[in-house]
């Protein structure tokens, strides 16, 4: 790849100078601003977004696809606040389906999330699919039975006390909680996608190691984003830990197999609105 500069354009600003912070540019001649030797980027588009001439092109990027910031529409932070408090882990659905240009606007915010490296990995599968949705959301509750019956099993459990007393004791807090869930979950209530009408999995290879938490900001987006369009979603643990073992799950879902779900998003129109925002912690701050 090559980044190319308009001299003619170029009015010597700097700018792009100090948004490389991979030092891609030189000051020349009148302040003049160089592509410098040996040339290591990724593409990540900030020296052509914060060029106030459009003297900067690169040859990764389709500079008529770069769109102008509207200040205008940036939000105070009461008003961002506000809207944050709007949101809810939402676990009641109408039967209702998700229009597909209401999933796909989602995604255009999830893109929009920070990436480590540029590297834009995550890869979005969208289940609809009745049947398959019934199928994920049985074959997960099976893979919690199991992982219950793991726990209280006195062998393994000694030993995982022995070995990790904390997080055997952080674990088996969470016991009740399965009970109570596969409980209802045998009495024909889906205690894992919560009858949502959609399932969004976000995955990327396993090998790329900057997915885990790229994955988790995309999902950010995508819950915020549902929120603008007057949809309830909630992140579902239970499906994405089973999921990335299971083949069987995986190929309901058409997931590659050297993939990893990193996130699970179940996703519908909720069946009531919130009238108030429940109190949060507040922030435990350190200033060094």
């Amino acid at each position: 790849m090559s980044i190319s500069i308009d001299i003619e354009k170029c009015n010597g600003c700097g700018v792009c100078l100090q948004t490389c912070t991979l030092g891609n540019f030189t000051p020349g001649d009148g302040g003049k601003v160089h592509p410098a030797d040996g040339l290591y980027c990724f593409a990540c588009g900030h020296c052509v977004a914060a060029c106030p001439t459009g003297a900067m092109s690169h040859s990764a990027l389709d500079s008529s696809a770069f769109e102008p910031i509207d200040e205008a529409a940036r939000p105070s932070f009461d008003r961002f606040l506000s809207f944050l408090k709007m949101r809810r882990s939402r676990r009641e659905f109408k039967p209702d389906p998700v229009p597909r240009e209401e999933i796909e606007k989602l995604l255009l915010a999830a893109v929009e999330a920070p990436s480590a490296i540029n590297s834009q990995s995550v890869l979005y599968t969208v289940v609809t699919d009745p049947a398959a949705l019934k199928a994920i959301s049985d074959r997960a509750a099976s893979a919690i039975r199991k992982m219950a019956a793991v726990m209280r099993n006195p062998v393994i459990a000694a030993i995982w006390k022995l070995l990790a007393r904390p997080m055997y004791e952080e674990t088996m807090e969470f016991l009740p909680l399965i009970d109570c869930l596969m409980k209802l979950q045998s009495e024909g209530r889906d205690m894992i996608l919560y009858d949502a009408p959609c399932l969004i999995l976000l995955h990327a290879p396993k090998s790329d190691m900057c997915a885990p938490m790229d994955a988790v900001f995309n999902a950010e987006n995508i819950l915020l984003a549902a929120e603008t369009l007057g949809l309830g979603a909630c992140v579902i643990g239970f499906v994405y830990e089973p999921m990335s073992k299971d083949a069987g799950m995986k190929r309901l879902a058409g997931i590659p197999k050297d993939h990893k779900v990193f996130s699970a998003i179940a996703l519908g129109y909720p069946r009531f609105r919130y009238h108030s925002s429940p109190p949060k912690n507040p922030p435990i701050m350190h200033y060094v």
